[in-house]
């Protein structure tokens, strides 16, 4: 999104039009704190991207589930590395 107002523009339109067509919506990219919370003040109530986990191999899914650092609640875009 990187400040941009078209970008912005966009990303709203879409999030309004998932939200009132109840669909979910997944903001991908995230990279820094103010992307967050400039998607999250749109609406948008599920990220992933490089701020919140680097990529991580299948064989490691596992163990990130178990130990409880991997978020898959729509409460919160954390994820623990």
């Amino acid at each position: 999104m990187h400040d941009n107002s078209k970008n912005t523009a966009i990303v709203r339109a879409v999030a309004t039009f998932c939200q009132e067509a109840g669909m979910d919506m997944v903001a991908e990219g995230i990279e820094t704190e103010q992307q967050l919370k400039t998607v999250s003040a749109l609406g948008v109530t599920e990220v992933q991207g490089y701020l919140l986990a680097r990529p991580k191999p299948a064989s490691e899914l596992d163990a990130l589930i178990e130990r409880g650092a991997l978020v898959t609640s729509r409460a919160s875009h954390r994820v623990q590395s």
